[in-house]
């Protein structure tokens, strides 16, 4: 039995909008997102989780770092320590998850979206004086009804497959 079916709906509607929103944002074209990874040689992986109350996910984000940080590397991305600021990197490789587990176990469902996100420093036109981090290439995805044995595979594989796909072009902008 899901609890307040009308919560959950309206959580699940805006999941969906935020999760289209950066496709929206860099409506400029696949061409702008791959170009703006020419040169990129450091990155900076962040994963963010947000999770409503499960404390048996906790030691998910350092597994999803540990597999993002081996992807880049086998592509021969250099990864910045976490000793060092991100701003010291070229981009940074960011990763927000949003988790909702939708009953209690051993009955639970889960609804996942996620955004992947490169930033990257850059210049205002109106004002070349001033430097900020922006959004260069993205991509997101939402999934629903994953059954709780299945969440964690199922996430992974998803952000295997999207890092893949910032691995494609990234290598497209950057041949070897």
């Amino acid at each position: 039995m899901i609890p307040n079916k009308r919560l959950l709906s309206f959580t699940l509607a805006l999941i969906v909008f935020v999760v289209m929103l950066p496709d929206l944002a860099l409506s400029a074209g696949e061409d702008y997102e791959i170009n703006s990874l020419k040169g990129i040689k450091k990155v900076a992986p962040i994963v963010t989780l947000w999770i409503s109350d499960n404390d048996n996910l906790s030691s998910l984000k350092n597994t999803l770092i540990t597999q993002v940080e081996l992807k880049l590397r086998l592509a021969n991305i250099d990864i910045i320590s976490t000793d060092e600021p991100a701003i010291n990197a070229d981009a940074i490789l960011m990763i927000e998850i949003s988790i909702i587990q939708t009953d209690e176990p051993p009955n639970s469902y889960y609804a996942f979206s996620f955004l992947m996100d490169v930033m990257q420093q850059t210049k205002l036109f109106r004002d070349d004086s001033i430097f900020t981090l922006g959004s260069t290439w993205a991509t997101s995805n939402m999934v629903v009804n994953t059954r709780e044995q299945e969440f964690e595979s199922t996430l992974r594989i998803q952000i295997d497959r999207y890092i893949d796909q910032f691995l494609n072009d990234y290598l497209k902008a950057n041949p070897r």
